[in-house]
């Protein structure tokens, strides 16, 4: 039995319950920023039948609310010892979805219910997988990952169990794209034969059944809205509004190569966000999972690959981006946050772009915006002003033309009066707290690597006694160290045993070797170089110390720099002029009045109407059922559709809670083989598995009082009587298998036979026997009863399996 229930419906939030039999999965959990946590009552009232998750793609839409739902899991577990449902995705999706939730939870105006360390304990609980890899989950429930192109790691989920089977592909490409790979449901003109004919397919709406202009048509008109603007008025600003996600490579990557292709002196290039510098970092690792150009690249590139960027620069700032610009020199900024709803993108274009009718504001999503969204609404904007154009020409930019907006904008404001002291009192009770707990940790971290096997020796007995007692054998809190002290006097000498003096020198204990299973344990903390930057601040400090004849802790000389940098950015004002003095996150409602330029180029790499309609009866799955669209465009695609030859009738389209019923019309029972019977099987290899014939009878397990046993399953076994062989069904042989015939005509070679291809799907053999193939698993040979004709014919039969 298969239900499918979607509990989140739109193009900017998915989240669908997949029921088969008694196994409960939730695939993805996305959120959207301005939707508040408590309006979640559709994924939270599952959230206790849930078995499993299974997460697509590393963006909000997917993800978005799965820090939600694991802190409510924990809150909400049944009894203490209760664990937590498993959760599946690739490494890629958990790598980044980790900084792109936390970048979007630290710009959201909507305050989160949970701390942030829930972020960080949510993707750690996750499973990692790889591509084309089942993984049995419980119930009997397979699943397998394959690429869904999109995005990095993007996923297309099959799940199988008994004789349902069930592909969910959300949002996919069967394009390829610079960065990332198109996606196996449609690869090189074919469908992945793993993902042929499944029971049910559901399938993302996405853009409905709009067309899609080629890749390389829309990033020539990206690339031509760039060179224009910065053309015609230098000193523009032209903003370019991207999701916290690994979509951002693909426009970063595009610019970066563009860039390289430009005479000097180059325009600024920046990308503006908190996450995208870990993005990139993880990008550079995870090469194998992007397209094979990249692979190509970094292979012949000798900088260090692809993600190497030479004019792009990611920064955390917008004065970063101010600083680097005189005024008068033109900048691109990519900054993430589509919908520009709250963090960097919303302060940037209302405090610098949005006034300025030079300045261009760039969008290339449409479908994960939402319309009352900053960004949606200057969408809206262009859509309805912009000069339509032929088909397969892109629309030309325009001017806002003075549009009126009053917006809310999360602004700084400085603690004052009561908020400061408690502010204050709050923040020194935390620092004494921390150097407490760090002084503790110090102390038991020197106690546990202390070198406990050798107590053996007399002198580690010594050793122990001078721990506890101090110097002279005075208690250590008569000394003035407490029992939190940091550090426990340690003084060999005159104390030791005369039988067995040293000379007076530093104490050094050398450290026991350990071993494991695995050979020795190596602490990773003894091999740790020192970087670049702090060697430098190494050598002048030891100038400093040199010149004044004082010595200085190392661990003070290794923080210099970092101890500078905090207090240039907590009161001296460092290179960029902020005020970091305490603060507070106000709501300031302003009136803005929006002059720039507005362009829109499709970037989202998603499939269209056109290639699902092409693509759909090569899968040929006997139920559809569509998710993910508004209604105008969900009845649009099932009208195509059902004009669609090859493409399935069954076609749903349910409602946010609604649950449909896709089952297959077939019964699928569980039987255990009796020893008798198997003995009895023969059986015939067919590629990686071996298939036999099996005819039985059922007989139920029974109990000491004759009563059938409900958890036992029933077993076959063989016939015996001959009433058994008379009531049995008379079967005719069965041919297993599908025959290429281009491993048939390598078989007739190896037999002497001469067979040569005679147009499609037909090769003739020694010119008077042709074989032709008519379907799927269908072969037909034909020609004179002849020696060729059964030397044929045993050929063929030889390739598949007889049951």
């Amino acid at each position: 039995m298969f239900l499918f229930t979607p509990l989140a419906n739109s193009t900017q939030q998915s989240a669908q319950l997949v029921e088969i039999d008694d196994v409960r999965i939730l695939i993805d959990c996305g959120w959207t920023e301005s939707m508040p946590f408590e309006q979640m009552e559709q994924i939270l009232a599952n959230a206790p039948k849930i078995d499993a998750i299974l997460l697509s793609h590393a963006s909000v839409k997917h993800l978005g609310a799965y820090p939600y739902l694991f802190s409510h899991l924990q809150k909400n577990l049944a009894t203490p010892t209760a664990s937590l449902p498993p959760v599946y995705a690739t490494l890629p999706v958990t790598a980044i979805g980790r900084t792109s939730s936390h970048e979007t939870y630290a710009s959201s105006s909507l305050s989160p219910p949970f701390p942030p360390n829930v972020i960080d304990a949510a993707f750690d609980h996750i499973q990692s997988l790889r591509f084309s890899q089942p993984t049995r989950i419980m119930g009997g429930v397979s699943i397998t990952a394959f690429n869904a192109g999109h995005t990095l790691g993007g996923t297309i989920w099959k799940l199988e169990r008994g004789g349902e089977t069930v592909v969910v592909a959300g949002d996919w490409n069967h394009a390829r794209e610079r960065v990332f790979a198109s996606s196996v449901l449609f690869n090189e003109g074919q469908v992945l034969g793993e993902l042929r004919k499944p029971g049910a397919l559901v399938l993302g709406v996405g853009k409905g059944s709009n067309i899609v202009l080629p890749r390389k048509r829309r990033e020539e008109a990206l690339l031509s809205h760039i060179t224009t603007t910065l053309s015609h008025t230098p000193s523009s600003t032209i903003l370019i509004p991207l999701p916290p996600s690994p979509r951002l490579l693909e426009l970063a990557y595009l610019l970066e190569q563009h860039w390289r292709t430009l005479p000097a002196p180059q325009p600024p290039l920046y990308l503006l966000s908190s996450s995208a510098g870990k993005t990139i970092q993880y990008a550079k690792s995870m090469l194998e999972w992007m397209s094979e150009e990249i692979g190509r690249e970094f292979g012949a590139v000798q900088s260090g690959g692809p993600f190497e960027f030479k004019h792009l620069k990611v920064v955390g700032r917008w004065e970063q981006c101010k600083s680097g610009s005189d005024g008068k020199e033109g900048m691109v900024v990519m900054v993430t946050g589509e919908g520009l709803e709250g963090g960097l993108g919303r302060r940037v274009f209302v405090e610098d772009v949005a006034t300025n009718p030079q300045n261009l504001l760039l969008l290339t999503q449409e479908t994960t915006m939402e319309p009352d969204s900053l960004a949606g609404k200057m969408w809206s904007v262009w859509d309805t002003h912009a000069p339509s154009a032929p088909e397969g020409v892109i629309r030309d930019a325009i001017s806002a033309g003075g549009v009126q907006l009053r917006l809310k904008i999360r602004e700084k404001a400085l603690l004052e009066g009561d908020e400061l002291t408690a502010y204050q009192e709050e923040e020194a009770s935390r620092q004494a707290r921390l150097t407490a707990d760090t002084a503790l940790e110090m102390r038991n971290r020197s106690i546990l690597e202390a070198d406990l096997e050798s107590e053996e020796e007399s002198e580690d007995d010594e050793d122990d006694h001078h721990l506890t007692t101090g110097v002279g054998g005075v208690k250590r809190e008569a000394v003035g160290f407490g029992s939190e002290g940091l550090f426990d006097l340690y003084v060999r000498g005159h104390h030791a045993n005369a039988s067995k003096s040293r000379p007076l020198m530093f104490p050094f204990v050398e450290r026991r070797r350990r071993f494991d299973d695995f050979g020795e344990v190596l602490r990773a903390e003894d091999f740790a170089g020192v970087k670049e930057d702090e060697q430098v601040d190494i050598q002048q400090a030891v100038v400093s110390v040199a010149a004044k004849g004082k010595k200085r802790k190392w661990d003070e000389v290794a923080k210099g720099k970092k101890k500078g940098e905090e207090h240039n950015a907590t009161g001296g004002g460092g290179e960029d002029g902020l005020d970091e003095r305490p603060s507070k996150i106000v709501d300031v409602e302003k009136d803005v009045v929006v002059h720039c330029k507005i362009a829109f180029v499709d970037m989202e790499g998603l499939r269209d109407g056109r290639a699902m309609e092409r693509i759909l009866p090569m899968i040929g799955a006997r139920k559809l059922i569509l998710v993910g669209g508004d209604e105008a465009d969900t009845q649009d695609l099932r009208l195509s559709f059902s004009t669609t030859q090859g493409i399935t009738q069954d076609i749903f389209s349910p409602e946010v809670g609604e649950t449909v019923n896709a089952s297959m019309d077939v019964n699928a029972y569980d039987l255990k083989l009796s020893d008798a019977l198997l003995k009895t099987l023969k059986w015939q290899k067919l590629g990686t598995h071996e298939v036999a014939h099996v005819t039985g009878k059922i007989s139920i397990p029974t109990n000491d009082d004759d009563a059938p046993t409900a958890t036992a399953l029933p077993v076959l076994e063989p016939l015996s009587t001959p009433a058994d062989f008379a009531n049995a069904p008379r079967a005719a042989p069965l041919h297993v298998g599908d025959i290429k015939l281009a491993d048939l005509r390598a078989g007739l070679r190896s037999q002497g036979i001469t067979a040569e291809f005679m147009g499609e799907g037909t090769l003739l053999c020694d010119g008077v026997v042709a074989v032709r193939k008519v379907g799927a698993g269908r072969v037909v040979v034909e020609g004179g009863v002849g020696e060729v004709f059964w030397r044929v014919r045993g050929v063929v039969y030889g390739m598949v399996a007889t049951v």
